[in-house]
């Protein structure tokens, strides 16, 4: 009982990361999505999880959600800043060696032929008994096009 682990640990990754290319009338369209994620790396359940991200332009949090039908791993609360807000209430658990999907990030570069640029995402994470934990993913321009 002295050493037991009392304080979750939370990873943030993006996954099914997808970059689609495509050339019509020598226009170059760019398409990417990818799924934020936090996983639980530790040996403590993480309750009443909340997230804040912020994402580059013109990168955007998808309008519909992660599944296109406006369905959200957590639920979205108004800010005034530019982070988007993720809270999951008592009813989520994220327990010890898994992910929990929170939502979409897109790139609908349409029309354009200029370069897509760099990924950034900066966040938040917070949970009970856990101090909050900030950090960033940078995702250079050549690897997301490599993705294809």
């Amino acid at each position: 009982m002295l050493n037991r682990k009392t304080s979750p640990k939370v990873e943030v990754e993006l996954k099914n990361q997808k970059t689609t290319r495509e050339v019509k009338n020598q226009v170059v369209n760019y398409r990417y999505q990818g799924i934020f994620c936090v996983k639980n790396v530790g040996q403590v359940s993480v309750k009443n999880l909340v997230v804040f991200i912020k994402v580059n332009k013109p990168f955007k949090i998808s309008d519909y959600g992660i599944d296109g039908n406006y369905q959200r791993g957590m639920k979205m609360m108004p800010t005034n800043d530019l982070f988007k807000k993720y809270v999951s209430g008592n009813e989520l658990v994220v327990h010890p060696e898994t992910f929990h999907e929170i939502d979409k990030i897109v790139l609908n570069e349409i029309g354009h032929d200029h370069a897509i640029g760099d990924l950034l995402i900066e966040y938040k994470v917070v949970a009970d008994n856990m101090k909050l934990f900030t950090g960033k993913i940078e995702i250079k321009e050549d690897d997301l096009i490599e993705k294809n």
